[in-house]
């Protein structure tokens, strides 16, 4: 398959009804899944880096006689102003639109996407990006309203992260707002149903570091921070609109660092892992307490790579002027689904990786979010030890490490989101994309067998671009 042609497809926008094959689980009717993920990646005849791509939002509203699917481009800033320029014109944090020096020097500033998570949160649809605040959308048009900044709490010039954790128990949303440097600044924001805040906390913490993804108990926000430092030569052209932003930094050979920041407010405590790790996605977070209901332990659950990658190049990109590779990441080290154990007596923690599968995307029961898991769903490559592009959807039993797998001959698999069917983690569905040159489906496969492969299946009405980040809505039945 033509991973280029992929990546790069330019659909246009849809708001029709579409057939489903198969047999549809009535957990899910009534429901709509979101995805979100980057697009226009090779147009105006250059490859953007994949993390530059513009927001496009897809939402499919499961109902008994088909499917309402619903595209649409993010309308931001940068969106705008390119399509009206009929070029790209802004600088990426992972590439740049000109092979011009001088012309990427008068290039607008890095822009903000939005094409990385989705969330209904408060009647709205907020699609996020680590380069700024996120995008609210209306939920039934999809159209945009503009930035949200959770009633003036956002700090201004600091990013929001793409990712968020939601409490489903306590029914609190919480974010984090970073600011890398010398000094790394950290904002946790916490806000209850009503929008209205529960945690707003900042912390700057001496040394470089970078963040995408975090996790959550009933006690804390934990940050697993990575380690860099900047090439200062490489620093100096990013900020002259020269160089990528992602270019400039490498791996810094210290201890990566457990931070837990109470909920209740505070500075956090700080704990040093074994060596330096890289992790973007993180699967669960799990408290053992003591008799009095004290938190002695935490178990996590995260994707660790031992070394940093050269982002981008995971999803084949490798300049502006060549084509995406069907064929990457060989020589990068796959990231492993890993257990962290931290200790907050002896303020110690050990990691061990628990399945040799790598895997990425990992997902588990929303209401296990912050309350340990016993299943992991993710995405991986066939043959084993392969990493990217993804055909292999797979479970990982976090207490024996057995991992079930599906081979995927529907095309590139996207992530698996787990969609529960009751309060157990063992029976609920796994809502997925194929991605094909000629074409995208929706895949639904039942989670306790889906070795056997989907049960039911949705044609998109033409093929779509790879989606990163999606979110499965309940009906109100």
């Amino acid at each position: 398959m033509s991973w280029d042609t992929i990546i790069t497809a330019e659909p246009k926008e849809h708001d029709v009804v579409l057939p489903i094959q198969g047999s549809m689980p009535s957990e899910l009717l009534g429901g709509n899944y979101y995805l979100n993920g980057p697009s226009l990646l090779g147009k105006y005849d250059i490859r953007l880096h994949p993390f530059d791509g513009h927001g496009l939002l897809r939402k499919i509203s499961f109902n008994s006689n088909g499917a309402a699917f619903k595209s649409r481009y993010v309308q931001t800033e940068s969106y705008l102003y390119e399509q009206k320029a009929g070029k790209v014109r802004y600088r990426g944090i992972g590439g740049l639109p000109y092979n011009s020096p001088l012309k990427n020097w008068w290039s607008k500033e890095v822009k903000n996407p939005a094409n990385t998570c989705v969330l209904p949160w408060q009647g709205k649809i907020l699609c996020s990006y680590e380069g700024g605040w996120p995008y609210r959308l209306d939920p039934s048009t999809l159209e945009t309203r503009g930035l949200e900044s959770f009633s003036n709490t956002l700090v201004k010039k600091v990013n929001f992260l793409a990712h968020t954790r939601y409490d489903a128990r306590k029914k609190e949303l919480f974010g984090v707002s970073f600011k890398p440097g010398k000094h790394s600044t950290f904002h946790i924001h916490g806000y209850a149903e009503d929008g209205s805040s529960v945690l707003q906390h900042n912390f700057t913490q001496f040394g470089m570091t970078l963040i995408h993804d975090f996790l959550l108990t009933d006690h804390f926000v934990i940050i697993i921070e990575n380690p860099i430092i900047p090439e200062i030569p490489i620093l100096i052209k990013a900020m002259a609109g020269l160089d990528s932003v992602m270019n400039a930094v490498k791996q810094q050979d210290r201890p990566a660092r457990v931070m837990l920041f109470p909920r209740t407010g505070g500075d956090p405590k700080v704990i040093e892992m074994d060596k330096s790790y890289v992790g973007f996605h993180h699967a669960s977070a799990a408290e053992i307490l003591d008799e009095d209901g004290k938190p002695v332990r935490l178990i996590l659950h995260s994707c660790l790579f031992d070394q940093y990658i050269d982002f981008g190049h995971e999803f084949g990109y490798t300049g502006n002027s060549t084509p995406y590779a069907d064929h990457f990441s060989k020589d990068q080290p796959p990231q492993k689904l890993s257990k962290i154990e931290v200790d907050l007596n002896s303020n110690t923690c050990s990691v061990e990786a628990i399945t040799d599968w790598p895997l990425d995307f990992p997902k588990i029961h929303p209401l296990g979010d912050g309350r340990g898991c016993t299943h992991i769903y993710g995405t991986t490559s066939s043959p084993k030890g392969t990493f990217n592009p993804f055909d292999t959807l797979c479970q990982v039993n976090t207490k024996t490490g057995q991992t079930r797998t599906w081979i995927s001959d529907c095309g590139y698999l996207g992530e698996a989101y787990f969609v529960p069917s009751g309060d157990t983690e063992e029976f609920g569905f796994l809502l997925c994309m194929a991605y094909r040159p000629d074409g995208t489906d929706l895949l639904v496969l039942e989670s306790q067998d889906f070795e056997r492969g989907p049960i039911a299946r949705i044609p998109l009405p033409e093929a779509f671009p790879y989606g990163f980040h999606g979110f499965f809505e309940a009906g109100n039945s």
